[in-house]
């Protein structure tokens, strides 16, 4: 009897550890499934209809574009078509012609604006794509590749992890998972790549989950748009879509078959395939990709050709020279950075300057912290497009916090108040040595150049942007009869102003924003002069002043206000420009740690020449320096 009751008592606690273990498998299952956000998968089984709206951007009749920017531009954009097709119809059509130092827009034409970019997360860059729209030879190799069995399990192959752990005993270690593409997905998707046993249990609860609510279909979909093939240019490429157009510069229905081996490939590992990094260990895998897909009879025979040494290498010659260039980054860059006043083009164009610049600056000057910052805007209104070249950082705290020396850029203000005070352009002043006797000592002026001659005009001496001249000419009128002109535009103006003259040349600091509120101001002020007293037009001959040098061929006949800044040896490089509608000015320099030797940049040879850049290759014409805004029905009252 006692036999019985014990019996009896043993199998009720086997019931009840066996309910025990089920309660708690269904409330761990139950926690696992709602922490996962299935909106992510949710979205690929609806039934989607894109509507990206489609917008487009004017070339301007007698404008500039550089072929490759075009080219680049016209990758990320919404127009189905090859931009060679593109370009030779607009050839034919006399649109465009190709000559040296461009492509000269003869007509003008519309080009589709760049796609909108799916991924939200910085530095990341997806186009969603549709299954329909996935070419079959991907998810057929894929399949083919990785999960033989995938149209016929429910998110567990049991063969394959059977092997799996049959290897992983033998090892001692997590070395196979026998992952089926369903489980790719939810590890990529929802979880983490530890390898440990609570993971993989996660990540084989989730992977039934979705086999019993998502079609095949949807799966496939959500693994080739959500999965990231690596990084490149800085930019994590994110769905299939973007991984044709940075490895290949080509939209996926142009993907040759090899070229499809190597993105299959590369799904392996990204990082551990890396083309730049491990060129002969990817090219090991996309051989043994290409030939199973040729068994399985992907690919017809006449397309059965492999790249040799020659061709795999001159595809990473290209790789790197984009990598150099960034111009896919660029584009990434232009659809994240908001700013309505330029057209995306613009955005994109000054972006790759900018890229071009800071890469060409780091090799000659090493790793420095260089950085770009610039504001340009509408002079009769408030729009503005405000650009910092470190994304990652606050970009408003930048432009409207941070403040940097204003060098040579405050000389057009300094002679309007020589001129204020009875001064007149064509007025001598010598551009001998001269010397102040301050409370901290001797303070002598110094030029960047030997002047030319003993004696100039001051509107001379503003255009060759000299130091003595304005010292010699604020000391013959008086510093105390400067000082409360010069503190309506400088509030931080230290005084006496006899005692800190350094700061006619510009060593004042001021944010960015601050230097467009005043130039803005002065060039409203300065539109108010007669044409023969305007400072604007005093300095709107480039071959005249400080760009003499690096004006270009276009830019030397034009005419437009421009004053070039440097200061702190140059780690504070500036330009200001006026076209008779846009204000801009622009800062190239060095952030961070200061303590070290200065750099040997100059504003004309790094914020004009981005400007120039900008101007130059818009796609727009150049605007006639004018003050007709000022006044009449449409001007501004002051």
């Amino acid at each position: 009897m006692g036999k019985i009751i014990n019996l009896n008592k043993i199998v009720k606690y086997v019931l009840i550890f066996l309910i025990a273990i089920i309660v708690f498998a269904i409330s761990y299952v139950i926690f696992v499934l709602t922490n996962i956000p299935f909106d992510k998968l949710r979205h690929y089984a609806s039934s989607r209809t894109p509507m990206r709206e489609e917008s487009f951007i004017n070339f301007q009749e007698g404008a500039l574009v550089q072929r490759g920017e075009w080219q680049n531009f016209h990758l990320f954009s919404s127009d189905p078509k090859r931009f060679k097709n593109v370009e030779r119809a607009l050839i034919k059509d006399e649109s465009i012609s190709l000559i040296k130092e461009g492509v000269l827009i003869e007509k003008s034409f519309k080009i589709n604006d760049l796609l909108e970019n799916d991924c939200k997360d910085i530095f990341c860059y997806q186009k969603q794509l549709d299954f329909a729209e996935i070419p079959s030879v991907f998810w057929k190799g894929l399949i083919g590749i990785e999960d033989q069995r995938f149209l016929n399990h429910s998110g567990i192959d049991p063969k394959s992890l059977l092997r799996a752990l049959i290897t992983d005993i033998k090892e001692m270690r997590f070395v196979q998972g026998g992952s089926t593409l369903t489980q790719q997905l939810v590890k990529n998707l929802f979880l983490t790549n530890e390898k440990t046993f609570s993971r993989k249990l996660k990540e084989l609860i989730v992977s039934v989950y979705i086999e019993r609510n998502f079609t095949k279909e949807n799966i496939l979909e959500a693994y080739f748009n959500e999965f990231v093939w690596g990084s490149m240019q800085g930019i994590r490429v994110k769905g299939f879509y973007a991984a044709s157009l940075f490895y290949f510069q080509k939209r996926p229905e142009r993907i040759d078959p090899y070229e499809a081996a190597i993105l299959i490939g590369l799904l392996k590992g990204p990082n551990y395939y890396h083309p730049l990094r491990n060129l002969k260990r990817l090219k090991g895998r996309a051989d043994l990709v290409f030939k199973k897909l040729v068994e399985l009879n992907l690919f017809s025979h006449k397309n059965t050709a492999v790249w040799g040494d020659k061709r795999w290498k001159r595809w990473q010659k290209r790789l790197k020279k984009l990598e150099k260039d960034k111009p896919f980054e660029a584009a990434w860059f232009t659809l994240a950075d908001k700013g309505s006043y330029l057209n995306n083009f613009e955005k994109y164009i000054f972006k790759s300057k900018v890229n071009k610049l800071l890469g060409g600056l780091r090799v000659a000057l090493g790793k420095k912290d260089l950085s770009v910052k610039a504001i340009i805007g509408d002079i009769s209104g408030q729009e503005t497009y405000k650009f910092y070249s470190k994304f990652e950082r606050s970009k408003e705290r930048a432009i409207n916090n941070e403040a940097h020396q204003i060098g040579s850029t405050i000389k057009p203000i300094i002679y309007r108040t020589f001129f204020k005070l009875g001064k007149t352009p064509e007025d001598i002043v010598s551009t001998e040595p001269i010397t102040l006797k301050l409370k901290s000592g001797d303070w002598t002026p110094t030029e960047a150049h030997i002047p030319e001659y003993p004696e100039i005009t001051l509107i001379e001496a503003l255009q060759k942007s000299l130091n003595i001249p304005v010292i010699r000419t604020a000391n013959d009128l008086g510093m105390k009869e400067l000082e409360p002109l010069l503190k309506e535009y400088f509030n931080n103006l230290k005084s006496p102003l006899e005692q800190y003259p350094s700061q006619l040349l510009g060593a004042i600091e001021l944010p960015l924003s601050s230097v467009y509120e005043l130039y803005k101001k002065f060039i409203k002020e300065e539109c108010l002069q007669e044409e023969g007293q305007n400072i604007l037009f005093m300095l709107a001959d480039p071959k005249l002043t400080t760009v003499s040098r690096m004006v270009g061929k276009y830019f030397r006949d034009l005419s437009f206000f421009g004053k070039t800044g440097t200061s702190n040896k140059g780690l504070d490089n500036w330009y200001i420009f006026f076209d008779g509608k846009s204000l801009g000015v622009i800062w190239v320099g060095l952030e961070g740690d200061r303590t070290g030797e200065g750099l040997s940049i100059y504003g004309g040879t790094t914020a004009f020449k981005l400007f120039q850049g900008l101007y130059r290759d818009r796609g727009k014409r150049f605007n006639e320096l004018t003050c007709d805004w000022a006044s009449g029905s449409n001007g501004l009252n002051f």
